[in-house]
């Protein structure tokens, strides 16, 4: 196909992004709802880049946002991207301003922001264009099963999941080869216990909902599961129903499966025996086609059943335990008995011994399941509260290993034992998510704070725990609306946390810095601008723990053209807080400029010739 189109309704996009992966095909996918326009390039089936036509989407804003670049810095790419007509990351990478590695993370993590709200729609368009992709070998790109992955567990409904589930009623679930490839993925988005843990067997789709534990969640984990390629569908065992024979005798009409077709119940033992043989071997469903780049061994494909063994009476005969007289051609010719035989023998595993590193796993994890509500999240990951993201996504992938419930269901270990490691597992991933997100750490650690003090911010008629986190976030916006040149509306903000935190430094700092770029650019007088100037100097002169107002205080420098001081109060920010990428942005720009003067033969940031 060469091109394509139509329109979103629920799981729409969930297909088109199938079908692509499953053709390996590439081109540009294009998503329209209303104004906003999202685009896709595809190589391979594989997402390459995706970009959006809102402001807030764009990579710019990202850069601004996160401090990697200065506002100033992104008006100068901005008007050399519109001159040379180049794209802005190709601007930002040619003058070195943010590492490789990072800028190609960022770019990622746009792409994944892009698409996923795609998934949610409830309406619009789409239309795939299908040409060839200029690809970049250094760069990996977005893998399709791990995004439609992240899409089902963010944006399914439950009505729409257990819809969708219903049409495979008469259906079973079991898990694929690529279960293990996505192993870690699926259990990131969907925390054990999972429907992963519980596909050793095929699980009939009817029963998903009322499994234990969330159902909603259960839903959302079996429509992921198939839409997904995840979990293979396959005829229910014991299904004998007039439609379920009716599919059996139909042979070519049912390609979902089995290939090839059928014999009657009444042919001749040479032709039945060939073609079984040629069925020994069914193909994949095709409701859950491979991954493209992969082949699949035939033990991951659901076994079909004959249509000799399900014609006319199976179920009598197969509940038969007898020496087999009612039908005596079926024990030399059936593979059914063979089946059964396997079965049995697979049925009585033996417990295997289990190592000295294992028990001394499990030790730990009886000794820590009584302990987990005493133990802060540092340490039960046994890292330092100011442990930096590689510590703790270290401590946590170490814990992970140590304590992942399949590790242990082979040793055939008790319920109270399984449950504690369980249990240990469950709280180093609560863990994990709360630290790894700089907001919920931010929290945790005020809380943390407020125990060991015993409570003291609450003390004395003083502002609640909720209303300090609500200052907190009205703060932050505050900082990312001035960054914006938006100092209206971040002093609207500030107002308003002023009410919780009046002596917050970072609170008068935002605000004296609002006012000042309020002041300049309503062209305000000397005297307002050396009032927040030297309300920012004597917070400054206070204050040696936070990093903010020295960034403020040299951006208040740097526009009254006073470099020096700039750069030293940058150079403060950053010796508080070695990672703040926001001040040695800055520090980079003021100190460009300076050589660029240098060596124009020029003084001063606004060329001033040298006598």
């Amino acid at each position: 196909m060469s091109a394509s189109s139509g329109k979103l309704e629920p799981l729409k996009l969930f297909k088109v992004f199938r079908s692509i992966l499953e053709r390996r095909l590439g081109g540009t996918l294009t998503v329209r709802r209303g104004p906003v326009v999202k685009q896709a390039r595809l190589a391979f089936g594989q997402v390459l880049a995706a970009a959006s036509n809102r402001p807030e989407e764009s990579l710019a804003r990202a850069l601004v946002d996160e401090g990697l670049i200065s506002s100033t810095e992104r008006v100068e790419i901005d008007a050399a991207r519109r001159a040379d007509r180049r794209s802005f990351e190709a601007h930002v990478r040619e003058r070195g301003l943010v590492a490789e590695g990072r800028l190609e993370g960022i770019e990622r993590r746009i792409s994944r922001t892009v698409l996923l709200e795609c998934f949610g729609w409830p309406d619009g368009t789409f239309e795939f264009a299908v040409a060839q992709v200029r690809t970049n070998p250094e760069k990996r790109p977005i893998d399709t099963v791990e995004l439609l992955l992240e899409a089902a567990a963010a944006h399914l409904p439950t009505p729409i999941c257990e819809r969708f589930l219903n049409t495979f009623s008469g259906q079973q679930l079991g898990a694929t080869e690529w279960m293990q490839t996505y192993a870690e993925v699926y259990d990131r988005l969907f925390p054990p216990p999972n429907l992963r843990g519980m596909l050793q067997s095929p699980l009939p789709v009817a029963a998903v909902a009322s499994l234990p534990g969330d159902k909603p969640r259960n839903l959302r984990e079996g429509a992921a599961l198939v839409l997904s390629g995840l979990g293979a569908l396959s005829r229910l065992e014991g299904a004998r129903g007039p439609a379920a024979r009716q599919a059996t005798r139909s042979g070519p009409q049912r390609p979902a499966t089995a290939s090839g077709p059928q014999p009657r119940a009444g042919g001749s033992r040479a032709s039945g025996g060939r073609r079984r043989a040629e069925r020994s071997v069914p193909p994949r469903p095709a409701s859950v086609a491979p991954h493209p780049t992969r082949s699949e061994p035939p033990s991951a494909r659901p076994p079909v059943r004959s249509s000799s063994d399900s014609a006319d009476r199976p179920v009598r005969v197969r509940a038969s335990r007898g020496p087999g007289a009612a039908r005596p051609e079926r024990a030399s010719g059936s593979k059914r008995p063979m089946r059964r035989s396997g079965a049995r023998r697979a049925a009585p595993a033996e417990k295997k011994p289990i190592p000295s590193k294992v028990q001394a796993n499990l030790d730990r994890a009886v000794a820590l399941a009584p302990e987990l509500e005493q133990r802060t999240h540092y340490e039960l990951l046994e890292i330092e509260q100011g442990a930096d993201e590689k510590a703790i996504r270290l401590a946590f992938r170490r814990m992970a290993r140590d304590f992942h419930v399949d590790r242990f269901a082979r040793y055939g270990l008790d319920k109270e034992t399984l449950a504690a490691v369980q249990k240990v597992f469950v709280a180093a991933n609560k863990a994990h998510e709360v630290l790894s997100s700089a907001d919920k750490r931010k929290e945790y650690d005020i809380g943390l704070e407020m125990k060991a003090g015993g409570a003291k911010v609450a003390a004395g008629g003083g502002p609640q725990l909720d209303q300090v986190f609500k200052a907190e976030k009205l703060i932050k916006d505050a900082t990312v609306l001035i960054g914006r040149g938006q100092p209206d509306a971040a002093l609207e903000r500030l107002e308003t946390a002023g009410q919780s935190l009046p002596d917050d430094p970072v609170y008068k700092a935002a605000r004296a810095f609002a006012e000042h770029l309020l002041a300049q650019g309503q062209g305000g007088s000397q005297v307002v601008l050396g009032r927040t100037r030297e309300a920012l100097e004597e917070i400054c002169a206070e204050l040696d723990n936070r990093e903010e107002p020295f960034l403020y205080l040299g951006r208040i420098y740097r526009t009254l053209d006073e470099p020096e001081k700039a750069i030293r109060a940058f150079e403060r920010a950053l010796k508080i807080n070695p990672h703040y990428a926001e001040a040695g942005s800055e520090l980079r720009h003021v100190q460009r400029k300076i050589e660029q003067s240098k060596s124009s033969g020029l003084a001063g940031l606004f060329g001033r010739r040298k006598k």
